[in-house]
C-alpha cells in the first residue's frame, strides 16, 4: 500500500550540508531518532552497488548523506514508526526530499474507532517546517504521490516555468518570494 509522502521542491538546489543538517534538527525537535535501528540507503554509482548500512554514528550518516553524489534515503524513528527520508540531487545540491510516512502511522486509530490527530498534527508540522526553514519552493503532503505518477523533475520544470499544477489533498505550499535557508529556533 502506498505511503504518505512529503515532497519539497528546491528551484536552484540547496546546498546538501546545510539542507540535510536542517532536516535532521526538525525531525529530532519532532521526536524523531537517527540511531542503530535506522538504515541508510546509498544509490549506486555506475557499476557499483550498495547494501543498506546501519545507522552506528548519527553525525557520519548526515555526512556521507551530504557528500553523496546522487539520491540518498535514511529511515528515521518517529514516535509513532519508522519513515523513510530521500534526497535527491547532484554535485552537492539537493532539489527534492521526500518523506514516506507509512499509512500505519497516519491512520491509527484510538480505541474507539476515532483517527489519531497527534501523528496528523506532526507530519503537517514537519512539512510546514522543512517548507519555511529550508526555503522550499513547493512542498505537497497527500497520499501515494509517488505511485499515482508524481515526478519532482517534472514538478520542478513547471516551477520553472511559473506553472503551478495540481491539486494535494492535506497540504500544499507554495514560496512566493524567494529566500535563503535560515537556522531553526533554538
Amino acid at each position: 500500500m502506498a505511503p504518505y509522502e512529503i515532497i519539497s521542491i528546491y528551484l536552484k538546489g540547496q546546498k546538501s550540508d546545510d539542507l540535510v543538517n536542517l532536516i535532521h534538527q526538525i525531525l529530532i525537535k519532532q521526536g524523531g531518532d537517527l540511531n542503530f535501528s535506522c538504515l541508510l540507503f546509498l544509490n549506486d554509482i555506475g557499476d557499483e552497488e550498495f547494501e543498506p548500512e546501519e545507522v552506528i554514528n548519527s553525525q557520519e550518516a548526515l555526512e556521507k548523506i551530504s557528500s553523496w553524489p546522487s539520491f540518498v534515503t535514511i529511515t528515521y524513528d518517529m514516535p509513532e514508526g519508522k519513515v523513510s527520508v530521500t534526497f535527491d540531487g547532484k554535485n552537492k545540491q539537493i532539489f527534492s526530499v521526500t518523506i514516506s510516512v507509512p499509512n500505519s502511522i497516519l491512520e491509527k486509530e484510538d480505541i474507539f474507532g476515532k483517527r489519531e490527530d497527534d501523528s496528523w498534527k506532526r507530519y503537517v508540522s514537519i512539512a510546514t517546517q522543512i517548507h519555511d526553514y529550508t526555503a522550499a519552493n513547493r512542498t505537497i503532503f497527500d497520499w501515494g504521490l509517488i505511485e499515482n505518477g508524481f515526478k519532482w523533475t517534472e514538478e520542478l520544470e513547471k516551477l520553472k516555468s511559473g506553472k503551478i499544477s495540481g491539486k494535494y489533498k492535506y497540504l500544499d505550499l507554495i514560496a512566493r518570494n524567494e529566500y535563503l535557508v535560515r537556522s531553526l529556533p533554538s
